[in-house]
């Protein structure tokens, strides 16, 4: 079963370019339920709260972010099934101090949707951020200004494991014809 530290490269809905993804929680026992980000290339209205640098992980190259304005909740087993059916490939796990880096990122960015950060809250009390259930993160976020996320990756990872769907923008399924 996926786990902390995961990634994956999966195409983010309604583009086409795979993105590489993290699992930056451990799976919440009872729903399955983990906190996931990805990584995108810096530009210069990047949100710059956690920087990836070559050496931090074997798929950067460049200069890159954590997108947390993306953050998403995610039912590991809808990604292990979609991984099953090759929807989509595992990649390398992530380093635990890079891992950290971007935990902490999380309740920093002004950008995490305010549905990731009150999970990412509830699971930092209750340990799901580290694997041995230390806490790997203080103090707790207020969120400012990010609006909670509409286009959850679960939601696309349930309608992709049942049917092949291309999304379109506003995050609303269309069937391939």
């Amino acid at each position: 079963m996926a786990s902390l530290g995961d990634s994956f490269m999966l195409p983010k809905p309604g583009v086409e370019t795979e993105h590489l993804w993290v699992l930056i929680t451990q799976p919440d026992p009872g729903s399955f339920q983990a906190v996931m980000v990805n990584v995108t290339t810096q530009r210069p209205h990047s949100d710059t709260t956690t920087i990836l640098l070559p050496g931090d992980h074997p798929f950067i190259r460049q200069p890159s972010v954590i997108y947390y304005a993306d953050a998403r909740l995610v039912d590991v087993r809808d990604l292990d099934a979609a991984l099953e059916r090759g929807m989509f490939r595992g990649h390398e796990p992530f380093d635990s101090g890079v891992l950290k880096r971007i935990q902490a990122g999380v309740e920093t960015s002004d950008f995490t949707p305010n549905k990731v950060s009150s999970s990412s809250n509830r699971r930092k009390s209750g340990g799901w951020f580290d694997k041995r259930g230390s806490d790997a993160l203080s103090g707790r976020r207020s969120p400012k200004c990010a609006p909670d996320d509409i286009n959850v990756l679960h939601e696309f990872l349930v309608v992709v494991v049942d049917r092949h769907v291309d999304f379109i923008p506003g995050g609303k399924p269309e069937e391939r014809h």
